[in-house]
């Protein structure tokens, strides 16, 4: 059935099934006379009109029947090793940008697509699509460290500076701060925007954010976010490069350690920086 629906053939079921039954009969039925046959043969039909597998097929279709059902098995075993990987994860990691919201980070409404209907006067299958409220980075994050609240969690933020700090986090800005997490002297609990359920951050999720200081975009980052971490200086390490040769040196033979066979990634590095 589902066959026919993908080719446009569900008003010619019969034809089709009586079509696929003659194809794959054998060579030397006596009771079925068919041209274009295909190389496997699996059924045949008795002198009373009924169709039958034949029964070297019935041990074919028993093997395939085990090796489906070990296939399915290790699509579950497989969902499930990864399941527990997530759960086990221990960080999770974000890039900020502009388009980046509250949605994405905490909670938001977000399309779900699902199931497939027929759609009328055609024969093409479509996805359904409903909105539900589903849970966003940081969320899934502070659910798993709440779980296991002997270990620390990690939220990585790349570029956090990118997007509209406010926007993302929300009333997330009040409930980082290390005395208002969950079972501090200060904890606070607030509803969340969307599904209205309670929330407060554990005290074991530590936030880590990387910014480039020489990016005009730093501007809006508002003093309410900027008390709440900690900044750390990481100017780059000229003295950790190594000094190259050119390849083209190096096929045709001229390196000789003179200037014009090394490329010095140190004095590179450092000149592009001065010059930017």
């Amino acid at each position: 059935m589902t066959k026919a629906a993908q080719n446009s053939r569900e008003k010619n079921l019969d034809s089709t099934a009586w079509l696929e039954l003659r194809r794959h009969s054998p060579t030397n039925s006596q009771t079925v006379s068919f041209d274009n046959r295909a190389s496997q043969a699996y059924f045949d039909k008795d002198n009373s009109g009924s169709w039958y597998l034949l029964p070297e097929c019935i041990v074919l279709l028993e093997d395939l029947s085990q090796r489906l059902a070990e296939f399915q098995q290790a699509q579950r075993d497989n969902q499930a090793h990864q399941n527990q990987n997530i759960a086990q994860q221990r960080f999770s990691m974000v890039s900020f940008h502009q388009a980046y919201g509250y949605e994405e980070f905490v909670e938001g409404i977000r399309p779900v697509m699902s199931g497939t209907a027929q759609a009328n006067n055609s024969h093409s299958n479509q996805t359904q699509m409903s909105y539900a409220v589903q849970d966003g980075a940081f969320l899934k994050l502070c659910q798993r460290a709440a779980r296991n609240p002997q270990q620390r969690y990690a939220m990585l933020i790349d570029e956090i500076n990118r997007a509209n700090v406010s926007r993302v986090f929300g009333e997330l800005l009040s409930l980082i701060e290390p005395d208002k997490r969950a079972g501090k002297p200060n904890a606070m609990t607030v509803s969340l925007a969307y599904s209205g359920r309670a929330f407060s951050v554990p005290a074991n999720v530590d936030i880590y954010a990387t910014m480039n200081t020489q990016d005009h975009s730093l501007a809006p980052l508002d003093m309410a976010l900027r008390r709440r971490f900690r900044f750390i200086d990481c100017p780059p390490q000229p003295n950790l490069l190594s000094i190259i040769y050119d390849s083209n040196d190096i096929d045709t033979g001229l390196s000789d350690g003179s200037e014009a066979a090394m490329i010095d990634l140190s004095k590179l590095l450092t000149g592009l920086n001065r010059r930017i």
